[in-house]
């Protein structure tokens, strides 16, 4: 979980900042490049990485069975410190130092749990969310942008990304709150809430069906809530404890929210790290 978060059942947590992209446009108002603010925020972000990387290396092997500093410390550059310096520079973000070590302390923690359930997924991201705000783009919500690492941060524990081309607020969304459908990058409902929403009608956030509780007995049936599901046999709330392997009918009985349906076998539980980042782009 290195970037913005993104998808319901795989997220993606900024380290530095927000994105995976550079800077493909400059806003129509850029500002004049200043290359030595640039070399600063570059370095900084260079000695955030290396640490980061650092505190990766027990769960890179605990997920992926290896880890290679180099490799970290070269995605990050490429990804996050890259163009977070160049949107400084430009303008397009400001950088807060004072953020740095209340950002390395909550991915440490992120990083000691490593393969987070649901609950403790929700728990991860507002804890990211509100310690990682090193980076704080300058383009407020509504307006147009290329990528995350522009938009500006909202204060909490909330954060920003740019989704379909605008700025917008990301956040875990209390009881009775307005909800999209939950697909794609949007905010989501808190612990034991679920979206009432539909493809076609927009919904709330509304207390889930306790565990061991009767439901619906249909699949992917949500009112059991993310973290849980409906079991299709006996028609009650289970919580979701497969962390990859046999078996499962749908999607909601993996903590990875992917079941192969022919097999039967749930994907395994992604980590707070990726692959890539462990062991390079060729591992």
């Amino acid at each position: 979980m290195w970037r913005q978060t993104v998808l319901v059942a795989c997220l993606g947590l900024a380290v530095f900042g927000c994105s995976s992209t550079d800077l493909d446009e400059p806003p129509p108002t850029a500002m004049p490049s200043n290359a030595a603010e640039r070399e600063r925020v570059l370095g900084a972000c260079t000695e955030f990485a290396a640490r980061l990387c650092s505190d990766s290396a027990a769960c890179c092997d605990q997920a992926f069975g290896g880890y290679d500093a180099e490799s970290c410390a070269r995605t990050l550059h490429d990804d996050v410190c890259r163009p977070g310096a160049d949107a400084v520079a430009s303008g397009f973000a400001q950088y807060d130092e004072t953020a740095v070590e209340a950002c390395l302390a909550a991915h440490a923690a992120a990083n000691a749990i490593c393969t987070p359930t649901w609950e403790q997924n929700l728990a991860i991201r507002k804890s990211l969310w509100k310690a990682c705000k090193v980076l704080r783009g300058t383009t407020p919500a509504g307006k147009g942008c290329t990528t995350d690492i522009t938009c500006a941060e909202p204060e909490g524990e909330r954060t920003a990304a740019c989704v379909a081309g605008t700025c917008r607020v990301l956040e875990i969304l209390p009881q009775g709150a307005p909800c999209p459908f939950q697909s794609g990058t949007v905010s989501i409902c808190d612990s034991d809430l679920y979206c009432t929403a539909t493809l076609d009608t927009p919904g709330s956030c509304q207390p889930v069906i306790v565990s061991g509780s009767a439901c619906s007995g249909i699949l992917a049936d949500p009112a059991c809530g993310f973290g849980s599901y409906c079991d299709s046999v006996d028609k009650t709330c289970k919580k979701t404890t497969n962390l990859g392997g046999p078996s499962c009918k749908q999607g909601l009985e993996c903590v990875s929210f992917d079941c192969d349906r022919t097999t039967e076998l749930c994907a395994p539980a992604p980590a707070i790290v990726s692959a890539e980042q462990c062991l390079g782009a060729t591992f």
